[in-house]
């Protein structure tokens, strides 16, 4: 109990006469129920100083021979959270020939710091399929970096540390054929560079031979943006661009967007780009106009499932922008980039304006260069054609970061209604992890429950 509800229950509980003769022995001064609040959390400390805590956790741990912490590095602050039973439901999951999704991604205003930066949780999901009619996954924690420097290579390092002690441990391949991230950049590359030994530039090469039928690679680790964080942005863009169309317009071409991260051929995303393309860099409504619309009309009729709608934004927290994926070298050197980009330079260079038409409210060869710079560009971060390609009989679904999202929620839910750890962002760490190693452990038991 908070200190002022602690004052509040004793003034409440108090004897009015007393009160009234000025007897209040029994309300104490804030401090007083602060001091007790204070000495009610620290009964599990192992250390006051909060540092000293983390290691004389890590001691204890050693000592009965049990490691949840794994690593500890003191400049710039850094630990590595590892539960090792969970590792088994991981490789459970891969051996029942499933598609494995990992999701990857942090968040902040849990604990307080310990140095002038605030510290940040990157923390690895697992999503198991559930066995019960009243839920649909279990949400397992493989792991965790609490750091105050989330740098491209704080991630990876964690994503290699976690991958080479689950190699040793289980003898498999890899970790997953999936990675589902938002749009961090630190994110994308770490996953890359630790999974598959390849820089973002690399990966662009070698998927777009894949694409192309020029090249084949074995356990092939994928990196994918969350759906709904490119829906999110996509209409944002799309609203910047467009503010003249009126809302039948504007979710048409919504739902160009949404068709095309469903195509599962690349050949077939290929005609559908360019048909973007040229609807985009047509000046005016002339036959060309109308055989491309028609077109794309029959392409979104074959699949009616491709509109960016409300719920693929649900559950999801985002400040950032495409623009974080759009530097000049990243796109330029994309083969992605370079092929549609001489597409739809020579489209441009072809347009005459001597027709009398009408205006085409969906020209904009701005929009169509934002597009391939931020999108185009990196086709395999999105589209199903990779993962359908390389999967080849598996299903695939839509990558998703709402299951993280989802469990981000409900830890900090659990550790605001915990009365026994602090406030939430003033949490000291060695509480966290004691708290987080029970957490665990329950969930660890539902899983083994729903089996």
């Amino acid at each position: 109990m908070m200190p002022k509800a602690m004052r509040s229950r004793d003034i409440v509980n108090a004897d009015p006469e007393q009160c009234q003769s000025g007897n209040i022995t029994g309300i104490h001064p804030s401090r007083v129920y602060q001091k007790v609040r204070s000495e009610a959390l620290a009964k599990n400390d192992r250390a006051i100083n909060d540092l000293d805590d983390l290691t004389e956790e890590l001691k204890y741990e050693q000592s009965i021979g049990r490691k949840f912490i794994q690593k500890i590095d003191l400049y710039p602050f850094s630990t590595i959270l590892i539960n090792e039973d969970n590792m088994k439901i991981l490789k459970n999951e891969l051996q029942s020939k499933r598609v494995i999704y990992i999701n990857i991604d942090a968040t902040g205003g849990i604990l307080r710091k310990v140095s002038e930066a605030p510290l940040l949780h990157h923390t690895l999901i697992l999503p198991v399929k559930a066995n019960d009619a009243n839920r649909s996954h279990v949400l397992i924690n493989l792991g965790e970096l609490i750091t105050v420097d989330s740098c491209s290579f704080n991630i990876e390092y964690f994503l290699r540390f976690y991958k080479n002690k689950f190699l040793n441990i289980t003898k498999e391949n890899r970790m997953a054929q999936i990675f589902v991230t938002d749009k961090s950049f630190a994110n994308i590359n770490a996953i890359i560079n630790s999974q598959n030994n390849m820089t973002l530039r690399e990966y662009l090469d070698t998927t777009y031979q894949i694409c192309i039928g020029n090249r084949n690679i074995e356990h092939l680790t994928l990196a994918m943006l969350c759906s709904s964080h490119i829906t999110k942005n996509w209409k944002d863009e799309i609203k910047k661009h467009f503010q003249h169309l009126n809302k039948e317009e504007f979710f048409f071409i919504c739902s160009l967007i949404g068709h095309s991260m469903t195509i599962e051929i690349y050949d077939d995303l290929a005609n559908f780009l360019k048909l973007i393309i040229r609807l985009f860099c047509t000046p005016k409504k002339n036959l060309d106009y109308q055989s491309i619309l028609n077109q794309i009309h029959h392409t979104l009729a074959m699949n009616k499932d491709c509109n960016m709608t409300n719920e693929d934004e649900q559950q999801i927290d985002t400040d950032d922008d495409l623009s974080i994926l759009s530097s000049k070298t990243i796109y330029q050197s994309s083969p992605f980039f370079k092929f549609f980009n001489d597409f739809a330079t020579q489209l441009i260079d072809e347009q005459f304006f001597q027709d009398e038409s009408d205006d085409n409210p969906f020209y904009s060869t701005i929009f169509v260069k934002e597009f391939m710079k931020k999108s185009i560009s990196l086709i395999p971060l999105w589209s199903a054609s990779l993962p359908k390609l390389l999967l080849m009989h598996e299903t695939y679904r839509r990558a998703n970061n709402g299951y993280i999202e989802g469990y981000f929620g409900n830890l900090k839910s659990s550790l605001r209604s915990n009365t026994t750890i602090g406030k939430l962002g003033s949490i000291k760490i060695g509480r966290y992890i004691r708290f987080i190693k029970e957490k665990n452990k329950i969930d660890f038991q539902k899983r083994l429950n729903l089996k």
